[in-house]
């Protein structure tokens, strides 16, 4: 898979690391499994809606955008 096949995992690790934090630093925020955090880098899942909101806190992004980019009607690199 391209960095461009996976957008989405790429922009989950971007905005990460955009407020430098590990994978294991914001399993720990999010309270889910660092396995978690490492399937959404690498695409392989999605989100749940009941844990976005708090994604978008954390990640300092915003809400509307992040909704968009996990609709995948478009996928924005968010520059740190």
């Amino acid at each position: 898979m391209t960095r461009q096949d996976n957008c989405f995992g790429n922009y989950m690790k971007d905005i990460r690391e955009s407020v430098d934090l590990s994978q294991k630093d914001a399993a720990q925020f999010l309270g889910v499994p660092i396995a978690i955090v490492m399937a959404w880098e690498h695409g392989a899942i999605l989100p749940d809606e009941n844990i976005r909101n708090q994604i978008s806190a954390i990640y300092k992004i915003n809400k509307n955008e992040f909704e968009e980019i996990i609709s995948n009607e478009t996928c924005l690199r968010r520059k740190p």
